[in-house]
């Protein structure tokens, strides 16, 4: 597995419906969070942002809304980073 083979991973999220265009998509964030923490990457360090004007206008998809995940007016755009602990 190819995450076996990584020390450290940044990843950069847009969680606007511009991005997130279905139920999917949103699962499969969650399922990409599980297969890092399953081959030993961890959480370090998570930042919360803005992403454009226009991507924010079209507002967060309601799955993320539905299980309280922040998602929101200047928390569009989150940073990651993973690495082996």
């Amino acid at each position: 597995m190819f995450f076996t083979r990584v020390d450290q991973m940044a990843l950069e999220v847009h969680l606007s419906r511009s991005w997130i265009t279905n139920d999917d998509y949103a699962l499969d964030f969650g399922r990409l969070i599980a297969l890092m923490e399953r081959s030993g990457l961890r959480p370090m360090h998570g930042g919360i942002g803005s992403c454009a004007a226009f991507d924010e206008a079209r507002g967060c998809p309601d799955i993320l809304k539905e299980v309280g995940y922040p998602c929101g007016p200047s928390k569009m755009c989150q940073n990651f980073l993973f690495a082996r602990a």
